[in-house]
């Protein structure tokens, strides 16, 4: 029987591949050759993408857009021009990890007569495609032919929930039903036994005024995904959680409608060379938009956010009844100054979510506001998106004279392109009065924060919150997968930081005490590993105070770095980076099971320098929450047994003398 479905298997994809030899083909080769991208012509755009050992890992994929009046780019073409070039800059990144990003790659530019262009690139380890229309009128974009078809079965990393904030499940792609629709970014490995042993993972750049790109399994059963596009939203009802969204009732035929000379997204797929590519690359960002030159953004503060919602206000040894009001607040905002936090952020209730304006009689804003500016703390305010696009620049003025400096704005809760629009005209609004967004229930990042560098995170992934309401827990292992796939794309609002650390024998959620899963240094470790401009303590300032060494080592700890340097990682077990911010190095590391590895200093300037170690004690395994601080000299040569326990972590604090 396996052999006849052998047989069927090869004339199926003998009758995808056939049609395309008798088209017109264009070649293009990475810098280095290691891949190598062939793209046919003719009746249909094709591309194909072969590794180093001529070995196929991208099966002939279609790509094409489908105007209203029925013109396909991407059917029956003829090519006016095709220029190779070689594509080699250097980018300045202020608030990321990597201060400067090289991009080195060679770009095939194919223009046709219908007035459209498709550039390819192909780097060292990623491919990637965009169209640009040349038409003069506005155009409705009726449907986006965007495949992905491999030449053999592949695990991944399958988003276990139809949204950006899901555990990651590994599946079979034979496993997997046609109807589900596949979040990106999406992680993909080869079986035992493929001839191209190639990880790819798949996602999307520069996302302006269009919808995301999602994929779902083609109705074959080839081992093909298509693209799927939320098509254009006409009518609505209130829905999501509490009623926080609206959700079309009534949809047109079409997925886009928008000006017809305009660059469309960059389509990825990034083949890391190994799993420390993956953690180590800004793709995404060196393939968005950057912003004009004339623009100043020196006014963009980054640094630790003080947050209350996680741990339900729940404060120890104070004289007075934590809840939402104005005492409670300047309680945090007194933390946060003691202690040099720069952000606090005052979450949802402090206005009616359905109108901004209506303020909680509870809680003085406009006095939190200007009592935060004399102890030189930043306010963020938590808003509901639609909410406050209903009147955008109304509302964000009303903003700005309370007196905050940010705006974390929550429950986007779709992919079209109206919703998608939604986050250019918030950011540019908010740039304008000086405000940083931080995006939540969100789409995931696709570069625009390199357009507005005030956007400085973004949630879609499983975080922290998780731990409030869900009977299973963020483990150690989706810690070190979010890390390698979500951390892929762009910043990440996970909120680490709990100071409640059970084994996951223990674990139970808790509205007023949550817990996480993992060591005390496992936990902490996460301030450091996740890219996060703004990162948010979780937990409450009386657990905090409680461990004078710990509140010491987190309000120190940068957020945005020179450069990063991936010590040593492997998806489903453990990751270790570097990071450089000024002078000073930090190490960070979390595993799932017990680690132990000797490593060097070898990327440090000469001279001596202090070395302060934050680990998992003796006990961590039976108590997690045990930990030991110590100090040693070392040098550019010296050498360290860096140890793990399991679900544990570590942070290596280096400072020169």
């Amino acid at each position: 029987m396996k052999k006849y479905l052998k047989i069927i298997f090869l004339l199926i994809v003998l009758f995808y591949i056939k049609p395309i030899f008798s088209q017109e083909l264009n070649q293009c080769y990475s810098p280095d050759s290691s891949l190598s991208v062939k793209i046919y012509s003719g009746k249909k755009i094709y591309y194909s993408i072969f590794d180093k050992n001529g070995h196929k890992i991208i099966e002939n994929s279609p790509i094409s857009l489908t105007l209203e009046n029925g013109t396909v780019l991407g059917s029956n073409e003829k090519i006016l021009s095709n220029k190779q070039t070689i594509i080699n800059e250097e980018i300045i990144n202020y608030f990321g990890k990597n201060n400067l990003i090289k991009s080195y790659c060679r770009e095939l530019e194919l223009i046709f007569e219908k007035n459209f262009t498709i550039k390819f690139r192909v780097y060292n380890n990623a491919f990637c495609y965009r169209f640009t229309t040349n038409i003069k009128q506005d155009i409705i974009i009726r449907d986006e032919e965007a495949a992905v078809r491999f030449p053999q079965n592949m695990d991944f990393y399958m988003p276990v929930d139809q949204t950006g904030e899901s555990f990651y499940e590994i599946k079979d792609f034979f496993n997997i039903e046609v109807k589900s629709k596949i979040f990106l970014p999406l992680l993909l490995k080869p079986k035992i036994g493929n001839l191209s042993n190639q990880n790819v993972l798949i996602t999307e750049a520069d996302v302006i005024d269009y919808p995301s790109w999602l994929l779902k399994k083609s109705d074959d059963w080839l081992t093909n995904f298509e693209g799927y596009f939320s098509k254009y939203p006409i009518k609505f009802k209130q829905g999501g959680y509490l009623d926080y969204t609206p959700i079309p009732t009534q949809e047109n035929n079409f997925i886009a409608k928008t000006k017809g000379n305009r660059d469309f997204p960059w389509r990825i797929l990034f083949f890391p060379n190994s799993d420390a590519e993956l953690l180590n690359n800004d793709l995404v960002y060196s393939l968005s938009r950057p912003s004009t030159p004339k623009e100043d953004w020196s006014w963009i503060k980054t640094g630790m956010c003080v947050w209350e919602y996680w741990h339900n206000l729940n404060l120890e040894g104070v004289d007075f009844e934590t809840k939402q009001n104005t005492q409670t607040y300047i309680s945090y905002l007194n933390f946060a100054s003691q202690n040099k936090i720069p952000y606090m952020i005052v979450d949802w209730k402090w206005s009616n979510v359905h109108d901004i304006q209506h303020l909680n009689e509870d809680i003085d804003i406009k006095f939190i506001c200007n009592e935060a500016n004399k102890k030189n703390v930043k306010i963020i305010l938590w808003v509901l998106a639609h909410t406050l696009y209903n009147d955008l620049n109304r509302n964000i003025g009303f903003i700005t004279n309370l007196g905050a400096s940010g705006i974390k704005v929550d429950f986007f809760d779709r992919e079209d392109q109206l919703s998608n629009q939604m986050y250019e005209n918030i950011a540019n609004i908010c740039a304008k009065n000086k405000l940083i967004v931080d995006f939540h229930g969100c789409s995931k990042p696709t570069g625009l924060h390199r357009k507005y560098p005030n956007i400085l995170n973004y949630e879609a992934v499983k975080g922290n919150e998780t731990n409030i309401f869900s009977t299973k827990p963020l483990d150690s292992k989706h810690h070190i997968n979010c890390a390698f796939i979500r951390g892929a794309v762009g910043p990440l609002d996970f909120t680490p930081g709990s100071m409640h650390n059970v084994n996951i024998t223990d674990y139970r959620p808790s509205t007023n005490n949550p817990v996480t899963v993992g060591t005390r240094m496992h936990e902490l470790a996460l301030l450091l590993l996740y890219d996060a401009p703004l990162q948010m303590l979780c937990d409450a300032p009386s657990s905090y105070d409680k461990e004078p060494q710990i509140l010491k080592l987190i309000s120190s700890l940068p957020t945005t770095w020179n450069k990063t340097i991936v010590v040593d990682a492997k998806i489903d077990h453990f990751v270790v980076l570097a990071k450089q911010k000024n002078r000073n190095w930090y190490i960070s590391g979390i595993t799932h099971q017990k680690y132990e590895k000797e490593i060097t200093f070898n990327f440090l300037e000469k001279g001596n320098y202090t070395l302060e170690i934050y680990k998992d004690g003796i006990n961590a395994v039976k108590s997690p929450k045990d930990y030991v601080v110590e100090k040693i000299e070392i040098n550019s040569s010296s050498k360290y047994k860096l140890k793990m326990e399991m679900d544990g972590g570590i942070i290596l604090k280096i400072v020169p003398i």
